[in-house]
């Protein structure tokens, strides 16, 4: 039994040729309960949809969701955060990436200046599957427009807004004065003026982060003027 005194058995490990002879152990060792509900048994199967399945049925209104909350935020200077949750396969991903291209271009070519939004993982293999997908697709979208642009332009674009977080977090942090004055935190000039042009520039109102099993939204705002 499990150690946690939840009448939970500890997992039981068989192959195809002991689950009989394990399931009669496990009904003879407990006697005594509950029947399973007839209406169970006879219950439809209803499977978890697949991202595309999800996509139709939710995400698009989740996403038109969070982006009127970064416009009304934007708008009165608010700040807001959303969760996402969703059980595997929902498209949390891909309402989290999909807010982050939508706010970053919002429509456009190229990337809005100060509108940007950062989509943040710990994943770190799934932040470079996504950046080298997007990456190829910018890249195939301006080819097909007769713009002059390498691939490592389009990588370079693309891992503005999609980044490990670890990574997001040390790029900000290089940002701070050092030594620290009187325990506030400051932003060097000079420093946040050369990360910037070396592709980290602090200019994301909104981030994204990713972490199971829901994605957390924050949408940053300045004060208003």
């Amino acid at each position: 039994m499990s150690v946690y005194d939840d009448r939970v058995v500890n997992p039981l490990v068989t192959g195809k040729n002991g689950i009989l002879d394990l399931i009669t152990k496990v009904i003879y060792r407990f006697p005594n309960e509950s029947p399973v509900n007839s209406n169970w048994v006879i219950s439809p199967y209803a499977p978890t949809p697949t991202i595309i399945e999800a996509d139709k049925v939710s995400t698009d209104t989740t996403i038109q969701y969070i982006i009127d909350v970064i416009q009304k935020s934007k708008a009165n200077g608010e700040k807001s955060i959303c969760f996402v949750t969703g059980v595997p396969g929902a498209g949390k991903t891909l309402v989290g990436l999909d807010v982050a291209v939508r706010q970053t271009y919002q429509g456009n070519d190229e990337p809005v200046e100060d509108e940007g939004a950062v989509y943040l993982s710990g994943n770190g293999p799934l932040v470079a599957v996504l950046n080298e997908a997007l990456a190829q697709d910018n890249y195939k979208k301006c080819r097909d427009r007769n713009e002059r642009k390498n691939l490592s332009d389009s990588r370079r674009e693309v891992g503005k807004f999609i980044q490990i977080i670890h990574r997001y977090r040390d790029n900000m942090l290089a940002k701070i004065k050092n030594p620290v004055e009187n325990g506030v935190l400051e932003i060097d000039t000079a420093k946040a003026v050369e990360q910037e042009k070396a592709g980290y520039g602090e200019i994301e109102h909104i981030a994204i982060f990713e972490s199971q099993p829901r994605i957390l939204c924050k949408v940053f705002t300045k004060p208003p003027r």
